[in-house]
């Protein structure tokens, strides 16, 4: 599904850039939310334990 809405954009961008579609609204997302710096933290930390977990020199 990504490679299809980047074929999409792409194109767009390409041949008319003014009728670009907005991929944001079609998933539901109506505003950006307010950035809470705890949890923005937490959810790096665990991102940085999977990666850690998943190496093969992390042991």
């Amino acid at each position: 599904m990504l490679n299809q809405e980047l074929g999409v954009l792409v194109s767009h961008a390409f041949h008319s850039p003014k009728s670009m579609p907005d991929f944001t609204r079609a998933a539901g997302r109506k505003t950006c939310r307010e950035a809470d710096a705890a949890q923005d933290l937490e959810t790096l930390r665990a991102g940085l334990m999977t990666m850690h977990f998943h190496s093969k020199k992390g042991a």
